[in-house]
């Protein structure tokens, strides 16, 4: 019998939106040239977790984790593209955030990256699995 430890939102609010933020932030800083305290005003972070980030002084194992799934990543570079472009994503980031990978079919290989079995999550009305 599996166990059901986590929902959706959950999951999202813990790891996958704290990771997403770092990670757009990185993007913007790299290839859209923005400086660290421009990402972290647009992305409601502090300027000093973005710097700790980047510089490697922390290292937060989730987002080492989602950085290497595909799927999670093409979500982050599309927001961060939308974000550099002056798009209307900005307003609305969490919620398109949390839809984009709600909506996504590799749901599952985001969840398991975290080292969570997709069975544990209840998303909406059905398991993750």
């Amino acid at each position: 019998m599996v166990r059901l430890r986590y929902s959706y939102c959950e999951v999202f609010v813990k790891f996958m939106l704290p990771a997403a933020r770092i990670l757009i932030a990185k993007e913007l800083i790299m290839k859209y040239d923005y400086t660290q305290l421009q990402a972290a005003r647009v992305l409601g972070v502090s300027q000093a977790l973005i710097n700790y980030y980047i510089s490697g002084r922390r290292r937060p194992r989730y987002v080492e984790a989602l950085s290497k799934n595909e799927g999670f990543m093409m979500i982050v570079n599309d927001l961060a593209r939308c974000i550099s472009q002056k798009g209307n994503c900005v307003s609305r980031l969490v919620c398109t955030l949390c839809q984009k990978i709600a909506g996504s079919e590799r749901l599952e290989s985001m969840i398991r990256s975290l080292r969570i079995e997709p069975q544990e999550v209840i998303t909406g009305s059905r398991i993750a699995g």
